[in-house]
């Protein structure tokens, strides 16, 4: 059997299967976080306010299991925009099936984002959920727990970077800030 770093090849595989999924994880609830803060601006911008607000008392009316299928629904709407994504990557069309599935991923974590916000209290009482969403909080903090040694040695890694060749980081953090600057002018 062969070996990779003195570790046979299952194993290897193995933890880098756990690795990569735990890399998805982590950008999944990364861009929980901040689809959910674009969302709100959305609603902030765009008179979504009483939109909200009629939907919070129309799921303040319903049973939690009704309140879970209003939760649900939006993510199988987008199931088949997520399908015909990955179709048309399979067929040759990469830029356009990963544009359509990354468009369908973003769109569904966003509002999926915004009604778990309306829906948390009415979900946290259906027993089943609670426990899955406490499943999912500890499986964020073994992601965590399992990538960190590797996101300090990327910073690290940026760090002695910084320090061997000051100029380039300092062109690069006055570009970074020039291009901020003009994007809030």
């Amino acid at each position: 059997m062969t070996a990779i770093r003195g570790r046979p090849l299952p194993a290897f595989l193995s933890r880098l299967f756990w690795f990569v999924l735990a890399i998805l994880f982590l950008i999944e609830a990364w861009l929980w976080v901040r689809l959910e803060w674009i969302v709100e601006r959305l609603v902030a911008i765009v008179p979504f306010e009483a939109f909200k607000r009629k939907l919070a008392e129309v799921i303040g009316r319903l049973p939690p299991y009704a309140t879970f299928v209003v939760f649900i629904v939006p993510g199988v709407l987008l199931l088949p925009f997520k399908v015909a994504g990955l179709w048309l990557i399979s067929h040759g069309y990469l830029v356009a099936g990963a544009l359509v599935f990354v468009a369908a991923k973003l769109v569904g974590t966003g509002v999926a984002a915004f009604l778990f916000h309306v829906c948390h209290a009415k979900l946290m009482t259906i027993g089943w959920f609670a426990r899955l969403y406490d499943a999912v909080l500890r499986a964020k903090r073994w992601a965590d727990d399992l990538v960190a040694p590797y996101k300090r040695r990327v910073r690290a890694y940026g760090r002695l970077l910084r320090r061997r060749n000051p100029s380039l980081f300092a062109r690069r953090v006055s570009f970074l800030r020039r291009r901020a600057a003009a994007r809030t002018a």
